[in-house]
């Protein structure tokens, strides 16, 4: 039997059918629909986009602290102590964070504290989905094409990870955050808008409440993150882009955002220039940078078209002697020339969304120092938001694609398979992408995957042995790696002393397993490399006195003068100077190096307790506890401060006031026996024997060589076994 079917009314089902797929257009940005039903298409679009980020991004809420997470959170005394958050103002270069960005993590840790990541990863994720809304709404003012779908791939984009899921880089979004309020304030004041109907009433802004917002979330942006001072150039090229002109009163408007801008860049540029910073990458010329910034752009081209793989931290390009690299800037400078010549035909969109990529990309490209650059030329986080500008040309140029479909229910069904193909494609990246911050090795371990030669990958791992030594010595450093390290030494350039970051970072391993002449050599070896180089004179003079062999401590010393008069402004080498000097019986000499290392820096707490420490076994006392005292304020969680304060106390027989120190000490750090032992120790001297012997029991636990408390639980069981006899 065979059903008869109507064209016409198979036509008309199909109408039907595709109408209900609307949703899937571009709602025009002044509709001649009824306005709650543009409102709640509205407000529906906008809820999508935030669930969507949320969704995709939310199993990074639960991850752990990763590398940097450390010293700029979880282990920043400055946000111990209760001056940290004037230091972030004073001293905004010495204190490795934005004024506002260190501001911000101070307040978050007063409210949460450390023990939990949660609180600083919910931040970025909720800025983040607030990111979206305002790059859509954005988005529509200027009229771009495909603005949701643009918005959407921001969302759920793989290239996001890094500044979501890694808690120290919350700055990239939250700075995000403030620039976007600041731009979209900017086009609301000037009235930048798609054209509307004439018979539609525009109601017009608030001008002067509107100039100030936009002014004041500029100054926020710039003090959470001051690489984002050049979005200030992105206010005149919109108005070139949609007016065609800038006249005077404009430029009167834009006066203090653009002061604001260029004097962060004067001086971000003036602290990048005076200050050790991009290591051996800083040597690199002209020529050099600019084919590396030529070849960043086209990577983060690749990046956003192809993410994949993604690294934490991307092999830095060798470009000695390769002039053939010369062909990426000037790839770049032959597509802006067709975009300018083509732009009757293409629109000045495309061009003005590779100037804005260019504009925002621009302090972290190369032309000027950056402390990345010892460790990488480009990063997904540096992209955060440039790669906006990338993310809409291509979704505008999928659109325009679409819209060549003639028939509107085709063109619909295009549109809404298309979109969630690549939505749903790119989420399931990004769900994979998350996973490799899941724990504080896992972005490293990924990163060997795909760059088995990564000098930092190794050397975080090398830490993380010294820390706690979960690998072994040949698992990190291979023979190939090894014949790598060698060959990029001889090969010279720039990246040849990024080895010397490396032959360090062994050489840390083998003292750690106490093999101080194999490391002993090394630093040798780096010494007759570079002769200034701190850390390796350093670390000569302290494997020397460590190893205590006949004539090490006196070996020890020499390399400490060397090395101190070589950097006599270094307050690490004072401090371990004076330690070899205390060590040798000159505690006199020893306490001078450490009050030099004081006055070079103040905050530094491990010679205040050193200091401390000399300072007692003088008979100093009231000196000695003004300097426990204030290594105590300086880090009020210092294990060490507490440690030294019990066992001065318990030399003085004040016992029950040394218990307390050691209370603390073992509340600080639970795993450690030295503690436990001496706690045990001052509550037997009180008369508390099965506290003691409890004490001493999990000393035993934690560390079942440590000989000298089992000798103290064995005494003190028996003096307890005497007591009920």
């Amino acid at each position: 039997m065979r059903l008869a079917i109507d064209p016409q009314e198979a036509m008309e089902f199909w109408e039907k059918l595709t109408s209900g797929l609307a949703a899937a257009d571009d709602a025009p940005y002044f509709p001649a629909d009824a306005y709650e039903e543009r409102l709640w298409l509205f407000l529906l679009r906008g809820l999508g986009l935030v669930l969507l980020a949320l969704f995709v991004h939310q199993h990074g809420i639960t991850f752990q602290w990763i590398w940097t997470d450390y010293a700029l959170i979880a282990d920043n005394p400055l946000l111990r102590s209760e001056r940290g958050m004037l230091q972030f103002w004073l001293h905004p270069f010495a204190s490795a964070s934005a004024p506002l960005a260190g501001t911000l993590l101070y307040l978050q840790y007063l409210v949460f504290g450390t023990n939990s990541v949660f609180p600083y990863h919910v931040t970025p994720l909720l800025a983040h989905a607030a990111n979206c809304l305002l790059i859509w709404v954005i988005l529509r003012r200027l009229g771009a094409p495909g603005a949701w779908l643009a918005a959407a791939i921001f969302a759920v984009h793989p290239i996001e990870v890094q500044s979501i899921g890694w808690a120290s880089r919350q700055v990239d979004v939250l700075a995000a955050l403030a620039g976007l309020l600041s731009l979209l304030c900017f086009l609301v004041y000037k009235e930048i808008h798609p054209p509307a109907p004439a018979d539609f009433a525009v109601k017009p802004p608030a001008h002067g409440r509107l100039r100030t917002m936009m002014r004041l979330l500029f100054l926020i942006a710039v003090l959470l993150q001051p690489a984002i001072a050049t979005l200030a150039g992105l206010f005149p090229l919109i108005l070139w882009w949609k007016r065609g002109r800038i006249n005077r009163e404009d430029w009167i408007d834009l006066l203090p955002v653009l002061v604001i801008a260029g004097l962060t860049v004067c001086l971000g540029c003036f602290a990048s220039e005076h200050r050790e910073a991009g290591g051996p990458a800083a040597a690199l010329n002209v020529l050099d940078r600019l084919m590396i910034a030529g070849r960043a752009f086209w990577f983060y081209v690749e990046c956003i078209v192809w993410p994949q793989p993604l690294l934490f931290v991307y092999p830095r390009w060798d470009i000695s002697g390769d002039l053939w690299m010369l062909v990426f800037p000037l790839a770049l400078a032959a597509a802006a020339a067709v975009l300018w010549w083509k732009r009757d035909l293409l629109g000045s969109g495309p061009l003005v969304a590779v100037a804005v990529f260019l504009i925002l990309i621009l302090p972290h490209l190369p032309l000027i120092r950056s402390e990345w650059m010892g460790f990488s030329f480009v990063a997904d986080h540096l992209q955060y938001l440039p790669g906006v500008a990338l993310i809409a040309l291509l979704a505008a140029g999928l659109s325009g694609l679409v819209d060549l479909i003639a028939a509107v229910s085709l063109r619909r069904v295009a549109r809404l398979a298309g979109g969630t193909l690549i939505i749903v494609g790119l989420a399931t990246l990004t769900v994979m992408q998350t996973r490799t911050y899941s724990s504080e090795l896992a972005p490293w371990e990924h990163t060997l995957k795909y760059d088995p030669m990564s000098l930092t990958a190794r050397g975080v791992l090398a830490d993380d042995y010294i820390r706690k030594g979960n690998a072994v010595y040949a698992e990190l450093f291979p023979p190939a790696f090894l014949e790598r390290v060698e060959l990029l030494k001889s090969h010279g350039g720039p990246d040849a002393g990024a080895t010397i970051f490396e032959e360090l970072k062994r050489a840390a391993i083998l003292e750690s397993e106490q093999r101080y002449t194999d490391a002993i050599q090394i630093y040798e070896q780096v010494l007759r490399i570079d002769p200034k180089n701190i850390d390796a004179g350093l670390h000569l003079a302290v494997a020397h006195k460590n190893r205590g062999l006949p004539g090490d401590l006196a070996e020890a010393l020499r390399c400490f003068e060397e090395a101190a008069q070589r950097n006599p402004g270094d307050d690490a080498l004072l401090n371990e100077y004076g330690l070899a000097l205390v060590q040798s019986g000159r505690v006199s000499e020893g306490v001078e190096k450490y009050r030099s290392a004081i006055l070079i820096n103040p905050r530094f707490v491990a010679a205040r307790l050193n200091l401390s420490n000399a300072l007692f076994s003088q008979g100093n006392y009231k000196e000695a506890a003004e300097q426990l005292h204030a290594a105590a304020q300086l880090d009020p969680r210092s294990f060490e401060a507490f440690m030294n304060a019990g066992v001065m106390l318990a030399t003085l027989k004040n016992y029950p006031a040394a218990s307390r120190m050691f209370e603390a000490a073992v509340q600080l750090r639970p795993g450690s026996a030295l503690a436990r032992d001496d706690l045990g120790v001052t509550l037997a001297q009180q008369g508390f024997i099965d506290e003691a012997v409890d004490n001493f029991t999990e000393a035993v636990k934690l560390q079942p060589d440590f000989r000298e408390a089992r000798e103290h639980l064995i005494r003190a069981i028996q003096e307890r076994d005497a007591k009920l006899r």
